[in-house]
C-alpha cells in the first residue's frame, strides 16, 4: 500500500542552488514527502569542506552528506522554469532569480538576509554559541562542548522545509522567504529561559548526558543492549522505578521531585547501573 506521505508533493520539482547541510537538509525532507528535487551542478559552487566542515570524518559528517544527497539528480545546465522551488544554500550569498520566472523561493542563511549579523561569517559553533544552545552541554564544572557541525544546519534545514510547505499552501509565487539558522535555533533558547523561571534557578551545566529539568536522562548499558531514559513526570519516575523494580526509590526516598532527583543523581544511577547489568533491554522495551 502507497504511503500518502510519501507522494504528497510529487508533482514539486526542487532545485538546490549551492550546498550546505541546511539546504541539503531541506530538499531531503522534501524529496522524503514525494518532490523531485535536483542539485544544481557547478564548480564554483562552494563544497562544504570550504566552509571549514570536517567531510572527511567517515562516521559522521561524510555519511550525512551522502544521505542528504541519494536520489538528488544533478544538472548542469538549469532552466529555472522546469522548477516550481529554488533553496538557496545558506554557503551562496546575493544570488538572485528574476521576479519574472514564476517560483518559490526559499533563501536559507546563516543570520538573515538583514540586521547587525547579516554579514558575519556564519558556522555551526557560531550559531550554538549565540542561541546558548551550547552552555549546558559538557562536564560539570568544565567549559561547554561542541555539540557537532551540523546541529544547528540541521534545525534551520527544518525550518526551511516548514517555510516550504507554507509558500506552497500560499502559492508565493514570485516571492522570496527569508530563513536565518540563528533565529531557528533561537527557539531552543526560549525551553532554558522558561525552565529558568519555572524551577526558579538559572539554567546550569548538569554534567555528560544529565539536561535538568529530565531526570534520569541517558543511555544505560544493560546486560544485552541499551536502554534510553526520559524520565520527567511523576508517573513516569513511578513506571520507571517498577520497571526496574526499585520501588523504594519511588515509595521511601524524597525523590518524587525533579529537583530532588537531580540533586541525588549520584545515587539514582549506581543503583540503575547496577540493576541494569542484569536485565536484557529488548525485555524491558517490550514491557514499556
Amino acid at each position: 500500500m502507497e504511503n500518502i506521505s510519501q507522494t504528497i508533493l510529487k508533482d514539486l520539482r526542487v532545485l538546490e542552488v549551492g550546498e550546505g547541510t541546511a539546504v541539503g537538509w531541506c530538499g531531503r525532507m522534501l524529496l522524503d514527502f514525494g518532490a523531485l528535487v535536483f542539485r544544481l551542478k557547478n564548480k564554483s559552487i562552494k563544497k562544504l569542506a570550504d566552509e571549514g566542515v570536517c567531510v572527511d570524518n567517515a562516521l559522521t559528517n561524510e555519511n550525512l552528506k551522502e544521505w542528504l544527497n541519494y536520489n538528488k539528480e544533478e544538472q548542469e545546465n538549469i532552466q529555472y522554469s522546469n522548477f516550481d522551488l529554488i533553496l538557496i544554500a545558506e554557503t551562496i550569498h546575493g544570488f538572485k532569480v528574476s521576479d519574472s520566472e514564476g517560483l518559490i523561493v526559499i533563501d536559507l542563511s546563516w543570520f538573515g538576509e538583514k540586521g547587525i549579523y547579516s554579514n558575519w561569517k556564519g558556522s555551526d559553533i557560531t550559531i550554538q554559541a549565540l542561541a546558548g544552545t551550547i552552555y549546558p552541554v559538557g562536564p560539570k564544572d568544565d567549559t561547554p562542548v561542541f555539540t557537532g557541525e551540523t546541529e544547528a544546519s540541521i534545525i534551520g534545514g527544518t525550518n526551511a522545509f516548514i517555510a516550504s510547505l507554507v509558500a506552497i499552501l500560499e502559492n508565493r509565487i514570485n516571492t522570496k522567504t527569508n530563513v536565518s539558522i540563528l533565529e531557528s535555533n533561537m527557539i531552543l533558547g526560549e525551553l532554558q529561559s522558561s525552565d529558568s523561571i519555572r524551577f526558579g534557578k538559572p539554567n546550569s551545566r548538569e554534567g555528560i548526558n544529565r539536561f535538568f529539568p529530565t531526570c534520569p536522562l541517558g543511555i544505560y548499558k544493560c546486560k544485552t543492549g541499551w536502554l534510553g531514559t526520559t524520565v520527567i513526570t511523576l508517573p513516569q519516575w513511578k513506571s520507571f522505578c517498577e520497571l526496574l523494580n526499585l520501588e523504594d526509590l519511588f515509595y521511601k526516598h524524597d525523590l518524587n521531585s525533579i529537583q530532588k532527583r537531580s540533586e541525588n543523581i549520584d545515587f539514582i544511577e549506581d543503583l540503575m547501573k547496577e540493576r541494569l547489568r542484569s536485565k536484557d533491554a529488548k525485555e524491558l522495551v517490550k514491557i514499556i
